[in-house]
């Protein structure tokens, strides 16, 4: 991940007049780190997982064979596993799983800094295609309502599944 920092930027003039005009200008330039220093960009806080036990966050991003979806859907994962190959991102199913009643692929995020990043830009890409984001906390049925956070239109889920 590249370093983020903040520049500041102090321009500081000294002029002498009585005998000769001397000017002097200098200009310094700091950049400070901002992210490397932060612990609040490297792990997520309880009740996210720990790293040890698969912590983050997931991505399901759905679509619909029905509206024509499904080529926008592989370009958009191709495109997903290209920009972020740190990202642990699946493969895209051909038919729904688990609680979720329409295919889609997963993504996993492990940190907050790539929680940001992929958040952002799934937001901006995901076109009209819905996408449930929520925490791994080891509570499935909190975690894909309570803690759910939604792009889009909210598919409905099989929650009798998650019990």
């Amino acid at each position: 991940m590249p370093l983020i920092t903040t520049t500041t930027v102090k321009t500081v003039t000294t002029t002498t007049t009585a005998n000769g005009s001397t000017t002097i200008t200098k200009t310094v330039v700091t950049q400070t780190p901002v992210i490397d220093t932060n612990q609040e960009f490297q792990s997520f806080r309880a009740p996210v997982r720990p790293i040890q036990e698969g912590n983050g966050w997931d991505f399901h991003v759905y679509y619909s064979n029905e509206l024509g979806q499904r080529e926008f859907i592989d370009g958009l994962w191709a495109r997903a596993k290209k920009e972020f190959p740190t990202v642990e991102i699946e493969e895209v199913t051909a038919k729904p799983r688990g609680p979720h009643t329409l295919p889609m692929f997963k993504a996993i995020v492990n940190t907050p800094a790539e929680f940001g990043a992929f958040l952002s830009w799934i937001a901006t890409n995901r076109g009209d295609l819905s996408v449930l984001v929520h925490p791994l906390t080891g509570n499935d049925l909190v975690d894909h309502t309570t803690h759910a956070v939604w792009c889009g239109e909210k598919v409905p889920l099989k929650l009798e599944v998650l019990h």
